[in-house]
């Protein structure tokens, strides 16, 4: 019975030591695995941390190259505003110098006209010494040869001397209304220059443009020989359209500017609905013309709504309309004659005028513009007859037809007219020229100059506002070098188209050389 207990309390110890030390075996393994997951996470965990920071280096590297591009783009777009932006101050310096050029001229002929005058007031003084001394020696023959008495003499004489004061004071009023005195020059640069400051007035309408981009299925089907698209346009509109960029578009040309405006929205609005038949096509090009019109009124009206004017003739307000779509050395002719009108009215605020009559005669002083393609003359003398036959007032008419001075001046409405109009074609900015019709007017103008016999060298300067004539000084004298320059000028104005005035200097050059050996 002891035994027996004593087996089993034996049998329970070595039992319970050998679960301790399973146990503990266990505990061992477990800490052994743990460990090892240890390591193994710790492992992952720095691969996983390798790896987000080569994905961190990666994007940086690649944010930094977007940023650098961003940087490089930003700088290219900076450095081509600079050269627009010196572009343009370029330009402007050319406009202001021309300006100052044209200003200059005008002084100069001014004081030359000024030198005239003077020159005959002097020549009328000697011939009014010469005809009070023959009025004398007549006075002494009708007493000799006719035994007239003397009261008959003195009254004769009195006739003659009533009837030469009524011709010098008519002389002298034409002179005080005719020549300017440097008064008046400066009162008249005073009334300019306010004009000039006070007009606010700088819109710039769209610029119309003629080239229409062409996809490639578009182009197969134009092109097709059964396609009469293009020739119901031209047919249509009176215009010519040509393929351009290696057939990717076309380009309206030959016609005036509304003509061609209208073949461009026609040729857009066919391109956008894709008419199936020649018939349809018709349809579209009439509604096209149609609303065309109705905008060129539209345009005509708003001028006169603008101005605070009543509106014209239903065919002058359409002219001033279809002026929007023309343009004198890129200045849109609307906008110019809107602007002309403003600075007109101004001028005849400072003078004391009538305002609205002044503002009407700007307004419509370009009208002819828009006809002069299909009649015969110049467009001052067309707008005027227009306006006359319109029913416009006479200061209007005349301020039309008489701002180029193809007429003479009836009014000062026509002064103040001709002022504006070249105010609003000189100011800078107002007008430009393309670069290809800028070149090929310098080396024409250079042509014509070199055409003369004597002439060595030719150069244009200033922008073309000036040329140069280089001649041989044994061949042309002083004299003949006064006449040339002259010709030339007349011929150049003659045979050139070209804005506001150019210079011709002739200068007579003479070189000695030698040699020392």
């Amino acid at each position: 019975m002891l035994w027996g207990i004593l087996l089993t309390l034996f049998a329970l110890a070595v039992g319970l030591g050998g679960g301790v030390f399973w146990v503990g075996v266990q505990r061992r393994q477990q800490l052994d695995d743990a460990a090892k997951e240890s390591v193994r996470i710790r492992r992952r965990a720095e691969a996983e941390v390798e790896a987000v920071r080569a994905e961190a280096e990666a994007s940086a590297r690649e944010q930094a190259l977007q940023t650098r591009a961003n940087l490089d783009h930003v700088l290219n777009e900076a450095e081509d505003r600079y050269s627009e932006s010196e572009t343009e101050v370029n330009e402007l310096a050319d406009l202001m110098e021309e300006t100052k050029v044209t200003l200059v001229a005008h002084q100069d002929a001014v004081d030359e006209l000024a030198d005239q005058a003077r020159a005959d007031r002097d020549r009328v003084k000697s011939i009014r010494g010469e005809a009070k001394a023959l009025t004398a020696k007549r006075y002494q023959s009708l007493q000799e040869v006719a035994e007239l008495t003397d009261e008959q003499c003195r009254q004769g004489l009195a006739d003659n001397l009533v009837e030469q004061t009524r011709a010098e004071s008519a002389d002298t009023l034409r002179n005080l209304e005719t020549e300017p005195g440097p008064s008046s020059i400066r009162e008249a640069n005073r009334i300019m220059g306010i004009a000039t400051e006070r007009l606010d007035n700088r819109p710039t309408a769209d610029r119309q443009t003629f080239n229409v981009e062409i996809d490639e299925n578009t182009k197969k089907v134009l092109q097709s020989e059964e396609n009469t698209l293009l020739s119901q346009i031209e047919e249509a509109t009176g215009v010519t359209i040509s393929w351009i960029n290696e057939d990717k578009a076309v380009r309206v040309e030959i016609g005036s500017s509304i003509a061609r405006v209208s073949a461009r929205r026609c040729l857009e609005k066919i391109l956008l609905k894709k008419p199936s038949t020649p018939e349809q096509a018709d349809k579209i090009i009439v509604t096209t013309l149609a609303d065309l019109k109705t905008e060129v009124m539209a345009k005509g009206k708003q001028a006169f709504r603008l101005l605070g004017l009543r509106e014209a003739h239903p065919e002058i307000t359409e002219l001033l309309g279809r002026l929007y779509f023309r343009t004198s050395y890129t200045q849109n002719q609307w906008e110019h004659v809107i602007e002309s009108s403003y600075l007109a009215s101004l001028m005849a605020a400072e003078l004391g005028l009538d305002v609205p009559l002044a503002r009407r005669a700007a307004l419509l002083h370009d009208i002819g513009k828009a006809l002069t393609h299909e009649v015969e003359g110049s467009h001052a003398l067309i707008g005027g007859e227009i306006a006359r036959r319109r029913g416009e007032a006479d200061e209007v008419v005349g301020g039309i037809e008489e701002h180029h001075a193809e007429k003479p001046a009836t009014s000062v409405f026509t002064l103040l007219v001709s002022a504006a109009d070249a105010i609003s074609g000189a100011r800078p900015g107002a007008r430009r020229e393309l670069a290809d019709t800028y070149g090929e007017r310098i080396n024409e103008l250079e042509l014509v100059a070199t055409g003369f016999a004597g002439v060595t060298r030719v150069h244009a300067v200033q922008a073309g506002r000036e040329v140069r004539v280089l001649v041989d000084e044994k061949r042309i004298n002083d004299d003949r070098a006064e006449t040339l320059a002259n010709e030339i000028a007349q011929k150049i104005s003659d045979e050139m188209t070209f804005p506001g005035q150019i210079r011709v200097t002739v200068i007579r050059e003479f070189s000695a050389q030698e040699f020392a050996n």
